[in-house]
């Protein structure tokens, strides 16, 4: 798995000037902060062996 962006390099790449501006609009658009909604979905994610397709489930959240 490769490593992943850090929620910073997410933000200024979806046009955010800041990265705390980013965290308060997707804490309160989402719930969670964004760090724990990555936890949430990769802890969700789930790989099916017979098909082989990375299966994404998340209970709850949506993207």
């Amino acid at each position: 798995m490769k490593p992943l962006k850090p929620v910073k390099d997410v933000a200024y790449e979806s046009g955010f000037e800041s990265a705390a501006h980013f965290s308060r609009y997707f804490r309160g658009k989402v719930g969670v902060m964004a760090k724990e909604f990555r936890q949430i979905r990769l802890k969700n994610w789930n790989w099916d062996s017979n098909s082989n397709s990375l299966n994404k489930k998340c209970s709850g959240l949506s993207s």
